[in-house]
């Protein structure tokens, strides 16, 4: 394993202790009358972490779409494979001719089917992705409402 390489564990290291950190760091020398810097960093960080936080849903959701076509593509493969070794023994040209045009409206209908699956999954995680983003959006909204003195 590559000491160098990020891994999962150092990504959340850094964001968890970094981050916070260097904003507030960033933020400390500053000092205006009436603007809450440290709560500023925060609303920041929490910004910096929801958007880790997305990319990742975003890369595990494009990881699983990646596994699903690789598996879809060894299937059609040993189905191509069976077809080739004993889908036309000793047959008729009629009964090949017939036993091609099933083949090729299974495998169309297959074809889709699995198209249908792949589209659902990149939906799945796009709106995943979404749903971490908006979340964060709505809840920034309410702590900049309330900082301003809102309900």
């Amino acid at each position: 394993m590559n000491p160098n390489k990020p891994t999962a564990s150092k990504t959340a290291s850094v964001t968890e202790n970094l981050v916070p950190n260097m904003f507030k760091d960033m933020f400390s020398n500053f000092k205006i009358p009436g603007l809450n810097l440290e709560q500023i960093a925060e609303h920041t960080r929490a910004n910096f972490e929801s958007l880790m936080k997305a990319n990742q849903v975003a890369a595990s959701g494009l990881n699983e779409i990646g596994k699903r076509q690789t598996e879809i593509f060894r299937q059609t493969l040993d189905q191509a494979m069976e077809i080739i070794k004993h889908g036309f023994e000793e047959m008729s040209h009629e009964q090949r001719l017939a036993k091609q045009t099933e083949l090729t409206k299974l495998a169309f209908e297959k074809a889709m089917l699995n198209a249908k699956e792949l589209a659902e999954l990149a939906t799945k995680s796009g709106k995943d992705t979404a749903d971490i983003i908006q979340q964060r959006i709505k809840t920034s909204l309410e702590e900049i409402q309330k900082s301003a003195g809102g309900k």
